[in-house]
């Protein structure tokens, strides 16, 4: 009798969201059709290598929409030995591991499709880097590119062989890394700043993006008839519950949260975190989601509703075949800026450090980061509510921005605040990928706001980034064409923060 066979299929995504083929002839004196990024399905997960092996829902990757879709045959190998299969190559593909031209997502698609079919991927995906690195362009960021994905931690675990015998490993990097990838930052001072040893951009006058991020972006407006709907949810949902008693107390706390001295209420908390366990359907769930967006303006309330917050917005992006519901992002979305907002709370949560509790999938960053980078690249966003996604993702992405520019902002003589192992210039690269998508692609007068926001996020998830960084970003070209007259003093002044 023969083994039941799985289709296996490759998803390929265009990281440059086609400004490859606009730029490429002109940059590099080559035709390069798009910086491809590959994933595995099967099984009914979509399995990739970014900060580590992942694996989510097929269409719910936050780079979007695949350009291409390749069967790539079928395996005997269920999902059981597929498991023991991955935690084998975990050691190798480790977020430390990742090199953007000798060991990315292809090389992990490339061996995985040889462990279950017996091929490997085409080769116009896997021949990129030593097309682009034919070129005198390629050329001469080489070496910048090897330093930005070189650290002191970054120590081999390359293989000598195939884990399995049908697949050959990955091979060591055939350029040596820089013995010294990293400088470590002097000491400051205690006593006096000794500005020669700034950072170029804390030398600088930036009045109009000190202005732009002085204040957190709150999503403080309750939309029309919530508390009506809420208590409407609340007999669907929890029929044994006193309705009318809930929304009460959900009503008062959201109404004294900018009262001194506000304390939680312990029958607020409860009833939030079963209602957002009970509610499952989207037309309720954003409604629960969204008191719940109200309830963080308060640190207090943050704190005690941030991990089941957190949870279920795991399960929800990592639970569907199909992009969440509109509202029901937006909401989140909303959630997350004000959670951000506090700055206790992003520094825990935005830092390459904290690692993923036994209820998540990911890291609180990893996970924030796709549900902001899933609504910024929301498309085609032409409907009032999915505009409202891009509106909220623009926001998010606002606050996590400004908790990093004030964090450089704090430290003496410029200290940076970027990780030495390349984990946060790989995260910014990614959100400012995604927030450069909106700055080029809403062109229309109304998108206005939403434009000048994503540009000052840039802006300031730029501000102290390593010279590797801010030169990949730089060539995103990630400039409007038309901005009102504000806009365009940031972009003037902004200038000096991509030419350090």
């Amino acid at each position: 009798m023969s083994q039941q066979q799985h289709p296996v299929t490759l998803l390929v995504y265009d990281l440059s969201q086609g400004m490859a083929r606009m730029l490429s002839q002109q940059l590099t004196g080559r035709q390069i059709e798009g910086i491809w990024h590959t994933s595995i399905v099967v099984h009914g997960r979509e399995w990739y290598f970014g900060q580590g092996i992942f694996a989510t829902t097929p269409g719910m990757h936050h780079y979007g929409r695949p350009v291409q879709t390749i069967a790539m045959g079928a395996t005997d190998i269920g999902p059981d030995m597929l498991a023991s299969l991955i935690d084998d190559l975990r050691p190798r593909f480790r977020a430390q591991d990742y090199h953007l031209l000798e060991h990315n997502c292809n090389t992990f698609s490339n061996e995985m499709c040889q462990v279950l079919v017996g091929r490997t991927i085409p080769d116009w995906i896997t021949g990129l880097p030593a097309d682009f690195l034919a070129t005198p362009f390629g050329q001469s960021l080489r070496p910048m590119i090897d330093s930005f994905f070189s650290s002191p931690h970054a120590a081999s675990a390359y293989g000598s062989g195939s884990a399995y015998g049908t697949a050959s490993a990955a091979s060591p990097p055939s350029i040596p890394a820089p013995a010294a990838a990293r400088a470590t930052a002097p000491t400051p001072s205690t006593s006096v700043t000794d500005v020669t040893n700034q950072h170029p951009h804390l030398r600088r006058p930036l009045p109009i993006l000190d202005a732009r991020v002085a204040t957190p972006p709150w999503a403080a407006t309750a939309p029309p008839k919530m508390w009506e709907k809420l208590r409407s949810v609340v007999v669907r949902a929890a029929p044994s519950r006193d309705a009318d008693a809930m929304v009460a107390a959900l009503t008062a706390a959201a109404k004294g949260i900018e009262l001194p001295n506000k304390q939680t209420d312990s029958t607020v908390l409860e009833s939030m975190k079963s209602l957002l366990v009970e509610v499952r359907s989207d037309i309720d769930r954003w409604v629960v989601v969204d008191v719940v967006r109200l309830l963080f303006r308060a640190e207090l309330y943050a704190v005690a509703l941030r991990d089941v917050f957190l949870a279920e917005l795991d399960r929800d992006l990592q639970g569907t075949t199909t992009p969440l519901a509109s509202s029901l992002l937006t909401a989140y979305l909303r959630g997350i800026s004000n959670l951000v907002s506090h700055t206790p709370l992003a520094t825990q949560l935005l830092s390459a450090t904290t690692s993923a509790s036994t209820s998540l999938s990911v890291g609180p960053r990893s996970l924030l980061t796709s549900a902001i980078v899933a609504g910024l690249l929301r498309d085609p966003a032409t409907t009032a509510a999915d505009l409202a996604v891009v509106k909220a993702a623009t926001s998010a992405a606002l606050a996590v921005a400004r908790h990093r520019y004030r964090q450089a902002r704090r430290h003496p003589n410029g200290t940076t605040i970027w990780d030495a192992d390349g984990l946060d210039e790989e995260w910014a690269v990614e959100l400012v990928g995604a927030l450069a998508h909106v700055v080029t692609a809403r062109t229309a007068p109304e998108d206005g706001p939403t434009v000048a926001a994503a540009y000052s996020a840039v802006c300031a998830l730029m501000f102290t980034a390593p010279g590797p960084v801010v030169d990949l970003v730089g060539a995103v070209g990630c400039v409007p064409d038309q901005l009102g007259h504000v806009d365009k003093l940031l972009v003037a002044e902004s200038r000096t923060l991509f030419s350090a």
